[in-house]
């Protein structure tokens, strides 16, 4: 049965390409926003390209993950989006793509 009201966490597999390695799965686990939560959001932080900014945009919808070799923290965020290039992207995309069972374009 559908619940009114989505649980406030959820999990979703990013797939994330590893130089001259092929590719590893990591799995995220999300912070659920409502619609005007999501609008809000995205109005915030959708002006500055920087990885403090990425960084802090994301620590607001990750609040975990595993199948990496690090605990969740915002420095290990930092670490993760700057030696993986466009990792940010793909965790946003999948980010979006859960809550709207709609993938975003390349």
């Amino acid at each position: 049965m559908l619940k009114l009201t989505p649980n406030p966490t959820f999990a979703a597999n990013v797939v994330i390409n590893v130089p001259g390695g092929g590719s590893e799965t990591v799995e995220f686990i999300f912070n659920y926003k409502t619609k005007p939560e999501y609008d809000e959001y995205i109005a915030r932080t959708s002006k500055s390209k920087s990885k403090k900014a990425a960084v802090e945009a994301l620590s607001e919808i990750v609040s975990g993950w595993s199948g990496l070799d690090a605990e969740f923290s915002t420095d290990a965020l930092g670490k993760l989006i700057e030696n993986y290039q466009g990792v940010e992207t793909k965790i946003f995309a999948k980010y979006v793509e859960e809550l709207s069972g709609a993938r975003l374009g390349n």
